[in-house]
């Protein structure tokens, strides 16, 4: 039987063209997910003469690729010399990713976006018409 951390993990193969194709997981953590929702948003609380005023910004890029580096496990993705990109460490995988098209990027971050909210092998709820 497998861990608790690997019950919900079995990879997805996302197709690109040509042959390409990254593997991604079909659960996040809630650590993965908490930090990934941390970069979608950063509040601040201030102050003044006792008045409070918050303000967020809310930063989709970032959240993306906290998701992607979260999602990310293996590819075939390469340079131009044939040398496949790296996957690690994290500064190199970032840095890997950066270098992806964006619609392979949008395609799957779309992925592990719409895995991640359901456990793996769990049926679609259905609503009656």
């Amino acid at each position: 039987m497998a861990g608790y951390t690997a019950r919900n993990n079995r990879p997805v193969r996302v197709e690109l063209e040509d042959g390409y194709w990254v593997e991604v997981k079909t659960h996040l953590s809630h650590g993965e997910t908490k930090r990934a929702k941390q970069a979608l948003m950063d509040a601040t609380l201030k102050v003044v003469d006792e008045v409070s005023e918050t303000s967020a910004k809310i930063d989709m890029i970032e959240y993306e690729q906290e998701i992607a580096m979260a999602g990310i496990i293996a590819w075939n993705l390469d340079d131009a010399d044939g040398n496949i990109l790296p996957l690690s460490p994290e500064t190199a995988k970032r840095a890997s990713i950066d270098l992806m098209d964006t619609d392979d990027f949008d395609k799957v971050v779309a992925m592990v976006s719409g895995v991640s909210k359901k456990k793996a092998g769990a049926s679609e709820k259905r609503f009656p018409k």
